[in-house]
């Protein structure tokens, strides 16, 4: 999982696994303070979910004063009781973008998710044609070239993000419910 912020500052990658066990040579070589987890599907869970809030989102959020705002899909994982609590102590407001709106609601989809993919593409083929032998990214291989590819893409992203979230978080914020609506609501 990748975010940035409205000031185009990319915060550290949070990689998840598929696995069951998690081995010390998948996270070696990866970017300065990235999170490695893993899970059965290889998807965000409700914990995996709350270990990157914890570790991605909180200590962000501890260096700002003042309201935050967090843009975030509608997935089931993203809403529980541990999450609406941090938000709560950290003064964040959560914003779920409405199901199946990012295209045109999300600040980083065309600004950030777009350069980030190409220049994935770039690395990836390369890396195939170093290893023709290998039928996939082995996941050793994995965390430095994520690193190489969140540095080229962070030499060129500040501007891009500041202009996404321009253009898409009015309309996302006018479009969305928040999790604090949804608490508020769920307490009465």
């Amino acid at each position: 999982m990748s975010a940035a912020t409205a000031n185009g500052s990319v915060m550290p990658p949070y990689v998840v696994y598929k696995a069951e066990t998690m081995w010390r040579q998948w996270v070696e070589g990866g970017s300065e303070n990235a999170r490695f987890n893993r899970t059965k599907s290889g998807w965000f869970n409700s914990i995996t979910f709350l270990d990157w809030f914890n570790t991605i989102i909180v200590p962000w959020a501890r260096k700002l004063e003042g309201p935050k705002v967090v843009i975030g899909d509608n997935l089931s994982s993203h809403i529980n009781t541990e999450v609406i609590e941090l938000c709560e102590k950290y003064n964040i407001r959560f914003v779920l973008l409405p199901p199946n709106s990012t295209h045109l609601t999300q600040p980083l989809d065309v600004a950030f998710f777009g350069p980030l993919k190409k220049v994935w593409r770039k690395f990836l083929t390369t890396y195939k044609i170093e290893n023709p032998k290998q039928a996939g990214l082995n996941k050793t291989h994995f965390p430095p070239l994520l690193a190489k590819v969140m540095d080229e893409v962070n030499m060129k992203k500040k501007e891009n993000i500041v202009s996404g979230f321009r253009a898409k978080s009015y309309r996302s914020i006018q479009s969305s419910t928040s999790v604090q609506k949804k608490s508020r609501m769920s307490s009465k």
